[in-house]
């Protein structure tokens, strides 16, 4: 699992996770509930066989975007 933190309160965490026995790759938001992390709706879930085509739109739109702080 790897955790980015988003804010003091929220995390995102991305993950293997596996639904009717399906595998799938989860990027997902947590948040701090008094000291316990919780999930929230917020997020997403995907074939591991799209995951280099959704990474290569990520970075393009960063890139078309010109953003400067990326």
């Amino acid at each position: 699992m790897i955790e980015i933190q988003k804010n003091k309160r929220e995390t995102i965490r991305i993950s293997e996770s596996e639904y009717e026995g399906h595998k799938f790759i989860d990027l997902r938001i947590w948040y701090d509930d008094n000291g316990e992390m919780k999930p929230t709706k917020k997020g997403i879930s995907f074939n591991p066989n799209i995951a280099k085509e959704d990474i290569e739109g990520i970075l393009k739109t960063v890139e078309e975007s010109d953003w400067k702080s990326f």
